[in-house]
């Protein structure tokens, strides 16, 4: 297992793999497209970690078995998939098994595990803001403390482990 720093002193132990940041807003700039972008570089078989820390300091994000990548519309259940939280430790939420609607990525947005109110996790185009919603497909608390879910996003990352 292996150590990877995420957004400063937090480590997250991933896999027996080596993992390499390819994507960080404060080299990269804030653009959903140069996330999209990463698929003309990896392999579509790496397994892919994002995280982000809020403006008022929450840190969550998910690990998928497969290369971030525009979803063609709809949503889809990679192989493997898990929702972080980062929060005295980290705190891992699992898909629910009769779910399929677990990543959705285009041009406008990133939403990972949908539910009745709404995605866990939602990132707007400009990777600057989005909403956080409790229950669906992970089973999970909303992420952030403010009362609509929403959030602004002070810094993001992407990993590829290889």
């Amino acid at each position: 297992m292996i150590k990877v720093g995420i957004l400063d002193d937090d480590k997250v132990y991933v896999a027996d793999k080596d993992a390499k940041k390819v994507f960080d807003t404060s080299v990269d700039g804030y653009a959903l497209n140069t996330i999209l972008g990463l698929n003309k570089k990896y392999a579509f078989e790496c397994v892919t970690m994002f995280v982000l820390e809020t403006l008022t300091g929450e840190k969550f994000g998910g690990i998928i078995s497969n290369l971030l990548r525009h979803t063609d519309g709809k949503f889809i259940r990679p192989m493997t998939s898990v929702l972080l939280e980062f929060k005295q430790g980290v705190k891992m939420y699992f898909p629910n098994k009769d779910r399929e609607d677990i990543v959705y990525l285009d041009t406008t947005c990133i939403m990972f595990g949908n539910g009745t109110n709404g995605p866990a996790i939602r990132i707007d185009k400009d990777l600057n803001g989005g909403f956080s919603y409790g229950g669906g497909a992970f089973g999970n608390e909303k992420l952030v403390g403010s009362e609509n879910g929403e959030f602004k996003v002070k810094k993001m990352e992407v990993f590829i482990l290889e």
